[in-house]
């Protein structure tokens, strides 16, 4: 064999294949001389963790960068897996509960829709997502891109009534069986 420079060379020549799996790229790779160390370099795309170095599903590292010595022709994979993210959700807070997706540890990516269910009386008044308001639609989607708490916050529902008294007849002065005037009641004398 001829090596770059021209000359001979005695040395057999090796094959590197570095792939990569699903979530990841890696440098390197290649033709090289028999004995040369080789550096491959294993990168993770967003949303990914680096795992492993694996050669026929054996794991020969799990370091992103490893050092391999070219004895013979060998396949080594990165191996990546996506990122985690725990998320918690307070399904059931004061007034109401929250449907949909529950607590859990969730890939990244993954779209959670919640729906907020208010309690009889109470009415649904905002989303509250890592202590920030975060919306008042009664329902919520979040894509999972890191951890993530969320509640639904409520409040109680009052109803004020206006009672207009009209000259004469009144239900005070029915219930009382003796004529009250609005005045009279106006001025609390009664």
């Amino acid at each position: 064999d001829w090596d770059n420079s021209g000359e001979w060379s005695y040395y057999k020549k090796v094959e590197i294949i570095a792939t990569a799996a699903e979530g990841g790229t890696v440098t390197s790779g290649g033709t090289f001389f028999y004995g040369e160390t080789v550096i491959l370099t294993a990168t993770a795309n967003e949303g990914y963790n680096f795992l492993n170095w694996s050669i026929d599903g054996v794991v020969v590292s799990e370091q992103p960068q490893i050092e391999h010595i070219a004895l013979n022709d060998v396949k080594i994979v990165a191996n990546f897996a996506f990122k985690t993210y725990s998320v918690e959700v307070e399904s059931t807070t004061d007034g109401g509960s929250i449907i949909g997706t529950s607590t859990g540890v969730y890939n990244y990516g993954t779209e959670l829709k919640f729906t907020a269910i208010p309690d009889k009386d109470y009415a649904f008044e905002y989303w509250c997502v890592n202590g920030e308001e975060a919306g008042n639609k009664q329902s919520l989607t979040i894509t999972v891109d890191k951890p993530y708490t969320v509640s639904a916050v409520f409040k109680k529902e009052y109803y004020n009534q206006k009672i207009t008294f009209a000259k004469g007849w009144n239900w005070i002065s029915s219930y009382l069986s003796a004529p009250i005037s609005v005045a009279e009641l106006a001025n609390n004398s009664v």
